[in-house]
């Protein structure tokens, strides 16, 4: 039994050897890592810093509606101007304009904002930790009710920068 004993460590011994010779021939001649020489065609996307972007007109139901959000940036306070004209290009300045806004890719929370009527121009100011917290697209519904008329509500995308 101690002769079995001393053949199996020998042969462990040898197999370990083996091993060892195995993983080091391995890591010799392994291939050489290459990276592929690649050249991405499309170029990293970039929120606009512009407020142009940031006016849109979009015709909801007879109304044709105009937003725009100043001044666009986050860590400040955005201001949403919201003015509409009736089908006859007449300012409209009965109506109460509810603004819902929420980050298009991530939910950052909604925001309400209503604004009731006596003035063409419809302005709600969203305070710098209230709304629009993050750069990127985000989307602002816009809900429209005017005295005997049905209410109609649309929506807008816009971009805000850093």
């Amino acid at each position: 039994t101690v002769r079995a004993l001393k053949r199996l460590a020998n042969v462990q011994a040898v197999l370990g050897a083996g091993v060892l010779l195995c993983a080091a021939l391995m890591f010799f001649f392994a291939p050489p890592i290459v990276f592929p020489n690649i050249t991405y065609s499309n170029p990293p996307a970039a929120v606009p810093t512009n407020n142009a972007v940031n006016v849109q007109t979009k015709q909801i139901g007879d109304l044709s509606v105009t937003l725009q959000v100043l001044p666009g940036r986050v860590g400040y306070a955005n201001t949403v101007v919201v003015t509409m004209t009736d089908s006859n290009g007449m300012p409209v300045t009965d109506a109460q304009v509810r603004l819902i806004t929420n980050m298009q890719i991530m939910d950052m929370g909604t925001q309400v904002a209503t604004v009731k009527g006596g003035n063409p121009t419809y302005v709600a100011t969203f305070e710098k930790g209230q709304a629009f917290s993050m750069a990127g697209v985000w989307v602002i519904n816009v809900r429209i009710q005017r005295p005997g008329h049905a209410p109609v509500q649309g929506s807008f995308q816009v971009s805000l920068s850093l």
